[in-house]
């Protein structure tokens, strides 16, 4: 368990958004400190920003899971 200001999770660079040549959708992944929390993860993080703490409704579906989490 890592405990994480949720200051993290409203930075300016978050999220971070990647094309993948899989998908027309792109991979989210959430900016933390100097490293990275990837999909699907990230995804839940995300949505859990902008619902709980910013208190807009977002969906994030629509958003692909890297290839490792296709297993």
């Amino acid at each position: 368990m890592h405990r994480i200001p949720l200051v993290e999770f409203q930075r300016d660079d978050a999220p971070v958004l990647t094309p993948t040549a899989t998908s027309e959708h792109p991979i989210l992944r959430m900016p933390v400190g100097d490293d990275w929390i990837a999909a699907p993860t990230a995804a839940i993080i995300y949505q859990f920003r902008e619902v709980c703490l910013a208190g807009r409704i977002t969906r994030v579906a629509h958003f692909e899971q890297p290839e490792f989490a296709w297993r």
